[in-house]
């Protein structure tokens, strides 16, 4: 038996739902709770403060939930995992949705097979250091080279990343108010938001150019453009910025398979992804096994970090080194992908995230960037 202390009836029929074959009641208190027949507890913060942990035994269950709903300052967020982690009690934060919720809870106590993988984000710790440009160059490695249906979600609340391609379709914040409407259950009715680039190959949505708009997408919003993209394309790439102070990218990393961190050899962005990663991301469950690291507009340069020196640092894998390319002004310019020039240790080196997208998603990656001519914008 589940036993959810909670006046959300919404989190208590999510529950209900992913998990049909387990008996869901809801208790007004944790006292009322049958402790005799409970084998998993979930509980809220608002009615269980978290200071008040040490006044109870939850020893006696075998799972136990503590389910933020109110939104706190990332040191507070870190701290009360921590305390829950003492008590072995599962942190939920309140950035996710009660689905998301629901699903942690299902995946701790009912593990399922491992499903394919086939959502990919690109994010950074500043602004400016290529995760948009990288993102678009992934998208052509892996459409150039694969038979999916690759689709290109620019999630980045603070950029639309209109940089690379000349844009006529649909962009983030001109659905924002219907998102959640059934109107975007058909499928082509979803597709026809993207820009078609190339056929059953290549599509693009923009992301939000609403300064307004930055901080006020809800959770709900974004995991429902996700979660459409990812049921009508073989393959989401999703660029989710570098700010952390929206529901866009915490959707973005949270529904990810793979999390490409894009960085340079900036002494500051060591800090400044230390202050993420303690802050927001370990608390919200991540460890930094879960991130490969994307070197981008990478210098052999004596005196700069190398590869080995950033590896160690960082604690995470490097995936590719991809050196700065004598085409940035003119991709912006052109707006066209930095994959489009000829530019063969670039490419060679975007591809290196292709091929690990293109095997994460049971694609084959043909390699024919030697053989063929690139399709432009």
């Amino acid at each position: 038996m589940i036993s959810v202390v909670s006046s959300d009836d919404l989190l208590i029929k999510s529950i209900q739902k992913h998990l049909p074959d387990n008996e869901v009641v809801r208790a007004k208190t944790i006292e009322s709770v049958n402790h005799q027949n409970t084998k998993t507890l979930v509980v809220t913060d608002e009615f269980l403060h978290h200071n008040d942990f040490i006044d109870y035994d939850f020893s006696m269950y075998e799972y136990v939930f503590y389910v933020m709903q109110n939104e706190v300052i990332d040191v507070l967020e870190s701290s009360i995992k921590g305390l829950c982690d003492g008590y072995n009690i599962h942190y939920i934060s309140s950035r996710f949705t009660n689905e998301q919720v629901a699903e942690q809870i299902k995946h701790a106590i009912t593990p399922s097979e491992k499903k394919k993988k086939n959502i990919f984000s690109f994010f950074s710790t500043v602004s400016n250091v290529g995760s948009t440009s990288t993102t678009f160059s992934t998208a052509f490695s892996v459409s150039e080279n694969t038979d999916a249906k690759v689709a290109v979600l620019i999630l980045n609340a603070w950029d639309s990343g209109a940089d690379y391609i000349d844009y006529k379709a649909t962009y983030l914040d001109q659905v924002k108010d219907s998102i959640l409407s059934s109107r975007y259950d058909d499928n082509e009715e979803f597709e026809s938001l993207f820009q078609e680039v190339k056929k059953d190959s290549l599509y693009v949505m923009l992301g939000n150019r609403n300064t307004k708009l930055e901080r006020l997408y809800t959770k709900e919003e974004i995991e429902r453009v996700i979660t459409r993209a990812e049921e009508v394309f073989d393959i989401v790439i999703i660029d989710g910025g570098c700010h952390y102070d929206n529901a866009n990218i915490i959707q973005t990393l949270y529904s990810s398979d793979y999390h490409f961190l894009v960085l340079n050899q900036q002494e500051k962005l060591k800090r400044k992804w230390e202050e993420v990663y303690q802050n927001i991301l370990q608390p919200l469950g991540f460890q930094k096994e879960q991130f490969l690291l994307v070197l981008n507009r990478f210098h052999n340069n004596p005196n700069m970090p190398t590869i080995k020196d950033l590896r160690n640092q960082y604690g995470m894998n490097v995936l590719t080194a991809i050196e700065e390319s004598p085409n940035g002004y003119l991709s912006e310019f052109n707006k066209k992908s930095l994959y489009q020039f000829d530019d063969m240790p670039y490419r060679e080196a975007v591809n290196v995230i292709g091929r690990t997208i293109a095997a994460s998603a049971g694609f084959e990656f043909k390699d024919g960037s030697r053989r063929r001519k690139f399709f432009s914008l």
